[in-house]
């Protein structure tokens, strides 16, 4: 059975979210090779240099890939008429029994073979408001799509998936929960405690890492530090992480007027080992955020040992399980209090730090590319 893999994800110039997923997926799958896979990605006259970054992650694998140079990605989901004449097997010259699609975003109006498509979330309809209008529309003419092609559904939490039952007419029997993981291979990063002070890290710190954009609830994270940062006078908040498309322009503009803010650090976009240097030196790791389709970071801070305050809603306690402190997200209160507990107490952060070690070990990107080749097997009995 010959498996049609859809890369274009993985063609970010600064992986991280979906694109870290579709990496890590794709390679376990070509290291498991249970069927015939092939790569197709789009790349308008080359103008991009994807082909250099499908090389990069995958050219050890010799899998065969096919690149579209005629139109970009963009066209594909910006154009309404690019699928009316045209298939996607057309546009890219892949012929297989399957194509997975790891973004709904990026699934085809008009495909030759059985679809899979992975829906990290549906946030972008549940709350709109923290999208850019053009994402939102983009979203919602997708979902027309993802009605007209009826694919197979792989969600990687059961929150995700109840959001999906929810909000289209999926029926259940065509959703799978398949979770994510994190790179195990980051646990040998060393612990080149250098790139903090090269960061400005001179301090113990709290540390938040993610894209700042309004889910992530950075404001009620900035109030608890200020709440403390008094009693706590040599505690740092380090803000670390790109900006999303739609920034938190309220937690950015609280930043540059608290009182505290030569305390509060902000990074920027961090390498996966500047990242991992931060998560295994942090005091605790705080992801209050509103809602999730999986919460990866919640893994990548257990793995390199460091405690997770988190929230109870949402996928998040799917992937803590015990080894972290669950809080209502919208009580700040609650927040602060959970974090002066955890750096006032050594025994209390050893003890998260065992859990979330143990916790971790239930996630493997192995694991993952196993049960979405099961998802596969089930697509298979559709043709």
């Amino acid at each position: 059975m010959k498996i049609i893999l859809e890369a274009q994800y993985t063609c970010s110039a600064e992986p991280r979210g979906i694109s870290h997923y579709t990496i890590q997926v794709i390679r376990q799958l070509l290291k498991r090779h249970r069927y015939s896979y092939e790569l197709t990605f789009f790349d308008g006259n080359r103008e991009m240099g994807n082909y250099s970054r499908i090389e990069k992650h995958f050219s050890s694998f010799n899998v065969p890939t096919h690149e579209c140079n005629t139109i970009s990605y963009r066209e594909t989901f910006s154009n309404r008429e690019i699928y009316k004449d045209k298939s996607y097997n057309d546009y890219t010259g892949a012929y297989g029994d399957i194509f997975h699609f790891f973004n709904l975003v990026s699934i085809p109006g008009n495909l030759k073979g059985e679809m899979v498509v992975t829906i990290h979330d549906m946030l972008h309809v549940k709350h709109p408001e923290y999208y850019s209008p053009r994402a939102v529309e983009m979203i919602k003419f997708n979902l027309c799509y993802l009605e007209k092609m009826n694919p197979i559904i792989i969600t990687p939490s059961k929150s995700a998936k109840e959001d999906v039952l929810h909000l289209t007419n999926t029926p259940e029997s065509k959703i799978y929960v398949v979770p994510e993981s994190f790179d195990e291979q980051s646990c040998l990063y060393p612990n080149d405690t250098g790139l903090l002070s090269s960061l400005g890290i001179y301090k113990p710190y709290l540390l938040f890492l993610s894209a700042n954009a309004g889910n992530k609830n950075l404001c009620r994270i900035i109030d608890a530090f200020e709440s403390l940062a008094e009693r706590f006078s040599d505690i740092l908040l380090v803000i670390a992480g790109g900006t999303a498309i739609l920034p938190d322009y309220q937690a950015l503009s609280k930043i540059s007027e608290s009182r505290f803010s030569d305390r509060i650090i902000t990074t920027g976009y961090v390498t996966d080992e500047q990242k991992h240097v931060l998560y295994s030196n942090a005091l605790v790791f705080l992801f209050p955020s509103l809602f999730e389709g999986f919460g990866l970071p919640i893994l990548e801070a257990m793995a390199r040992g460091c405690p997770v305050i988190t929230s109870n809603v949402s996928s998040m306690p799917e992937v803590a399980g015990d080894a972290a402190i669950l809080i209502d997200p919208y009580n700040t209160e609650q927040l602060a209090h959970e974090i002066e507990r955890v750096i006032s107490s050594n025994t209390l952060r050893d003890e998260m730090k065992r859990k979330g070690l143990e916790q971790c070990k239930k996630f493997s990107w192995d694991k993952t590319a196993a049960m979405t080749e099961d998802v596969y097997g089930v697509a298979a009995n559709c043709f």
